[in-house]
């Protein structure tokens, strides 16, 4: 089994406009949908898709931490929330035919204590050695600390179960000293972990080594169109 852990999960509501217009009224030609949304939850969902066992572990909270629980299980997907206070963020997808384009918002997200955070890691630790590895993706909520994640993968590392990190700014960089298995960092995120840029493919695989001798034992780093290279130590 696959765990994948969201600490900022969200409802995403896609609707479609002719075109739009900043600091005017808009009027939606089509409702597109809402779906579960945040990284690890993501990562969840095609996993189930591809038929692996996953388990979905998040933060959630309100009415639509409920939404998003529901939406989750009409889809099959096994999953388990801590509630906390406040409300699960609802982040904004908006089509545009005229230009063509996509315009995003996103919320920050509840607040997030410690207390619920423990919880979190208490539940984590009960799925035990059924946990292959457990994926952390996405941001950080209102009130947690960057240093969440590197805590979270020593603490599962000490009952042998590899980490995933797909994170950013210092959550990223925090969680790389923890020495997770696998980071998956896209150009500008590389980019910022080195300090350096990154202008072609060939530059990509000098900098995933690079970063495997930070911590990771395996970095994949995302090109958009140009795709993605993947590094050990060794080769890429």
């Amino acid at each position: 089994m696959i765990a994948t852990v969201t600490l900022n999960p969200s409802l995403d509501e896609w609707v479609q406009l002719r075109t739009f217009r900043l600091g005017q009224l808009n009027r939606a030609t089509r409702f597109l949908g809402r779906y579960p949304g945040g990284k690890g939850i993501n990562v969840s969902r095609v996993l189930h898709e591809l038929g692996n066992p996953t388990v979905a572990f998040a933060l959630a909270g309100g009415d639509d931490g409920k939404i998003l629980s529901h939406l989750l299980t009409a889809q099959g997907i096994r999953h388990v929330f801590v509630t906390v206070p406040g409300a699960t963020r609802n982040n904004y997808h908006i089509q545009s035919l005229s230009p063509r384009a996509l315009t995003q918002v996103n919320a920050p997200g509840p607040q997030v204590s410690q207390s619920a955070l423990r919880r979190l890691q208490q539940r984590l630790r009960a799925v035990g050695a059924s946990c292959r590895v457990a994926v952390f993706s996405g941001s950080v909520p209102p009130g947690v600390s960057s240093h969440v994640y590197a805590r979270l993968i020593v603490s599962l590392r000490r009952r042998g179960v590899p980490a995933v990190l797909d994170a950013s700014g210092p959550a990223l960089a925090h969680g790389l000293r923890a020495r997770p298995w696998l980071i998956k960092p896209n150009r500008q995120e590389a980019e910022e972990l080195l300090g350096r840029p990154i202008g072609n493919v060939k530059q990509a695989a000098q900098a995933a080594k690079a970063l495997t001798e930070q911590g990771a034992r395996l970095v994949a780093i995302s090109l958009g169109a140009e795709g993605a290279v993947l590094a050990c130590q060794d080769s890429a």
